[in-house]
């Protein structure tokens, strides 16, 4: 038993050195990353203070719930989960893209399953668009004083309702309602401020998409 009881003591001391030492090394990565970043744009202490810790707004909550209604999550769920989109969103997403590079400016009629889509649900885009035109900022809980933890909105959902909004107003625009169009787009800036003044550059990117 002695062996086995060496062995086990050894194994013990590796465990403890091997979280400490890691520990340490992870510390002294963090040191000299904050180091580099002081030297080429600003102290950590100073960019953090130009993100404040911040809620979810009461506007952004509401919003997570009407784009539920599309099948779109904005915000985690109570696990941290956040579901696949619906195949449709692939689609639709593809259909505005393709829109995006077209040369011309004539119309394009949207795939059957996206004006199916769009027609089913027109009075939650609407809804929607008069929520994001007039009930208030649109702000994602904000905390970066949890590096490995901070708060963060789903960027997929974010781009699922981009597109949404976006095909709402082409397909406006095409029947030609522009005051329909307008609003939609009026609602897709709002929804895009969300993500834009965020200090992560993804998220700023993903805004930029719609600007």
């Amino acid at each position: 038993w002695r062996w086995f009881l060496r062995f086990l003591v050894a194994l013990v001391v590796l465990i403890v050195l091997w979280s400490v030492l890691g520990r340490l090394v992870a510390w002294r990565f963090e040191v000299h990353a904050e180091q580099a970043w002081a030297q080429a744009l600003e102290p950590m202490s100073v960019f953090e203070k130009r993100f404040p810790k911040a809620p979810t707004s009461e506007a952004a909550i509401k919003l997570n719930e009407l784009a539920g209604r599309l099948g779109i999550e904005m915000l985690p769920g109570p696990s941290g989960a956040r579901p696949n989109p619906a195949p449709v969103f692939t689609t639709l997403g593809a259909w505005v893209s393709g829109i995006e590079k077209q040369a011309g400016d004539e119309p394009q009629a949207p795939p059957k399953e996206v004006a199916d889509f769009l027609s089913a649900h027109a009075s939650d885009i609407e809804a929607i668009v008069a929520h994001l035109r007039g009930g208030g900022p649109i702000v994602w809980e904000t905390d970066l004083g949890r590096p490995f933890s901070a708060p963060f909105p789903s960027l997929v959902g974010q781009r699922s309702l981009q597109n949404v909004l976006l095909a709402w107003a082409l397909g406006a625009s095409a029947n030609g309602d522009g005051g329909k169009a307008a609003e939609a787009f009026d609602a897709l800036w709002k929804l895009s401020d969300g993500v834009w003044t965020r200090a992560e550059f993804i998220s700023a990117l993903i805004a930029y998409l719609t600007r």
